[in-house]
């Protein structure tokens, strides 16, 4: 498995456990030419925007350590992004907020290890 299928994979295993959170996801991977958002859902009346980060090993660190300010400051422009978006006039919720999911797979790329969610991550 590619480093791009991992991460689906990941985004999939991410969507599943917000789903039976009781979330609704209603974008995967919607992008504009600033880069991409993994997940768009509805929690209630909120639009949640997710970041998913999916590791089969610590050595590079954990998913939670490879959100930088960097990533963080992208994610924000991001969600602008989607706010100007003929995608985002379609829905009536002003409320929103980006949570986080790591996914920690075993080094044979398919076993789950750990799933976390920081809700209002940043």
């Amino acid at each position: 498995m590619d480093r791009r299928s991992l991460g689906r994979y990941g985004e999939e295993l991410a969507a599943g456990y917000l789903m039976n959170l009781g979330y609704e996801v209603i974008v995967r991977n919607w992008r504009c030419p600033l880069g991409e958002i993994d997940l768009i859902c509805c929690d209630g009346p909120t639009l949640v925007f997710v970041e998913v980060r999916t590791r089969t090993s610590r050595r590079m660190g954990t998913p939670e350590e490879s959100l930088d300010g960097r990533k963080k400051r992208k994610l924000h422009h991001l969600v602008q992004a989607f706010f100007l978006s003929p995608v985002r006039r379609r829905m009536l919720t002003h409320d929103y907020r980006i949570d986080f999911v790591a996914v920690e797979l075993a080094p044979d790329r398919r076993t789950l290890r750990r799933i976390t969610h920081i809700q209002n991550a940043f």
